[in-house]
């Protein structure tokens, strides 16, 4: 799987705004069965739990 994205590695917005990831992934023959895809939100305060 390769994944590629030419946006910025970090996104910021208010909770409950509408965001668009600039990504995409091609697949390989080698790559088969069902894909997931996990996201997750990292919190800018590092004593705090990020959020999947």
């Amino acid at each position: 799987m390769k994944v590629t994205s030419s946006g910025p590695q970090t996104i910021q917005m208010a909770q409950g705004e509408p965001v668009t990831l600039d990504c995409t992934y091609t697949s390989s023959q080698a790559d088969i069965g069902e894909l997931d895809i996990e996201w997750s939100v990292v919190s800018p305060d590092t004593t705090k739990k990020d959020q999947m």
